[in-house]
């Protein structure tokens, strides 16, 4: 049973969230109206620097957020030394400054947020074990949501890796997130514009080959990037979705759910459409896993992770340039498409 320190530092509540950056404050937000939500993160969201922070427009919408952000209306490729481009609307934001407002969001509607860092959860028992400060306490839990990233475990340990960088300076695409698909291995280069006269430079990798820093370097060289570095981050990219997200008392969400697309790395995307649906069925007691499997955005994760595999596998063996040639001829058909 949980001590009596504990109790007094972790307040109980009806929900417990583990991770507070834009999957598991968003699903806070959305959980407190059903009851009483608490939040643990290691660290206060909106320090660390994750991803792109692309996310589509009517997404961004629906979050209801006032925060500094762009707005771009194309997506370019550049592939084997050709270009090609569709018309799609995303809004970017610095990523740390979306998941400080989504917290805020969060506390807004009712939910409570705590620094610690989470070590282990026994569901048999209903105790998740903390970390705050030099001190480790058990507290108990109604209901457990696990968003605290994509966590590499046996079976599954199919994924990706970025690195990212925001930068001060412009770049000839400020009205477009542009992708240069590497040459060397499975993944792209990305420069989307930031607010404030800043970029968002990147590289996602979905091969087992780390990618290179001096490649990285040359891309800004060739890309005229040469501003001062404001920050820096990245992770892993969980490139194959949980079939089982719920069991017991017991939920993932986010990453830790592998809601991400693993063709081209998009997950705020999914997750903020996801968020509704895992509330309710949290709350509510309704058949996730049915929900979740039986969806159509469970559809499109899944069969971009078989895609991927596939991808790979020939890569490997057969032909190299595979994925190169599959985002130049997916540009074209969009931009077909969308004329």
């Amino acid at each position: 049973m949980p001590d009596a320190d504990s109790k007094s530092f972790f307040p109980e509540s009806d929900f417990t969230v583990i991770g507070a950056s834009f999957a598991g404050s968003l699903l806070a937000s959305k959980l407190a109206r059903y009851g009483s939500v608490v939040l643990f993160d290691k660290a206060q969201p909106g320090i660390r620097l994750k991803c792109a922070g692309g996310i589509r427009d009517e997404e961004f919408e629906k979050l209801e957020i006032e925060i500094p952000h762009v707005r771009v209306n194309n997506i370019i490729i550049s592939a084997g030394g050709k270009t090609s481009g569709f018309k799609s609307g995303y809004v970017v934001a610095d990523r740390r400054v979306l998941d400080a407002a989504i917290l805020e969001k969060a506390i807004a509607s009712g939910a409570v947020f705590q620094k610690a860092e989470y070590i282990s959860h026994d569901p048999g028992k209903n105790i998740v074990k903390l970390r705050h400060g030099m001190k480790t306490s058990d507290a108990a839990y109604r209901k457990l949501i696990l968003a605290k990233g994509f966590v590499q475990k046996l079976g599954n340990s199919f994924h990706g890796t970025s690195y990212v960088e925001i930068i001060g300076g412009q770049s000839k695409y400020d009205d477009s997130l542009y992708f240069k698909i590497l040459e060397n291995q499975i993944g792209y280069y990305w420069i989307f514009p930031l607010p404030d006269g800043k970029l968002n430079v990147g590289i996602g990798s979905f091969s087992k080959t780390p990618f290179s820093p001096s490649d990285f370097k040359r891309f800004k060289e060739e890309e005229n990037i040469n501003g001062e570095v404001v920050s820096k981050g990245g992770g892993r990219i969980p490139m194959r979705p949980a079939i089982a997200v719920m069991k017991g008392d017991v939920c993932l969400f986010g990453d830790s759910a592998g809601m991400v697309l693993p063709l081209n790395g998009e997950g705020l995307r999914y997750i903020s459409r996801m968020s509704g649906l895992w509330a309710e069925c949290i709350a509510e007691k309704k058949n996730l896993n049915f929900r979740w499997v039986s969806s159509r955005t469970f559809a499109r994760l899944y069969a971009g992770s078989m895609v991927m595999q596939i991808i790979i596998f020939m890569e490997k063996h057969f032909r190299k340039g595979l994925y190169s040639f599959l985002c130049r001829i997916g540009a074209s058909v969009r931009n077909i498409i969308r004329q």
